[in-house]
């Protein structure tokens, strides 16, 4: 189960992200704004003294997703540099990192590291 989690963590990601930053900003509509168009949309005013805590919970949300989104393009990013080397001698050295990458990426990652392996002959 993890893995096929491990699969669809970007767009999971991205959208854990997308309802923080959605609910940071209507939290802080509420809480400082008080902007009057925004809350005939949506509101948490009728939430009470709840709403401190819904804002705290938004960034948190924001932050931490949209932290690791950030984490799993980078992590991609290098991975995909690391696995397009030239030598091998610049493969064989980087295969550990690789490996690590492939397990934190996902299956399709895992598989393209075996045949990158396959293709200099590395065990």
């Amino acid at each position: 189960m993890a893995s096929a989690v491990k699969n669809y963590q970007l767009p999971i990601y991205l959208v854990l992200g997308a309802i923080g930053v959605t609910i940071l900003f209507v939290s802080t509509n509420d809480l400082i704004l008080h902007v009057n168009s925004i809350k005939s949309l949506i509101t948490f005013q009728s939430l009470g003294n709840w709403l401190y805590w819904i804002f705290a919970l938004g960034l948190l949300l924001a932050m931490v997703f949209l932290y690791m989104f950030y984490k799993i393009i980078q992590d991609t990013k290098k991975f995909e540099k690391l696995i397009n080397s030239n030598s091998k001698q610049n493969f064989v050295t980087n295969l550990k990192e690789l490996e690590k990458l492939s397990r934190s990426l996902g299956r399709k990652y895992a598989i393209e590291l075996g045949r990158a392996k396959q293709r200099w002959k590395v065990k």
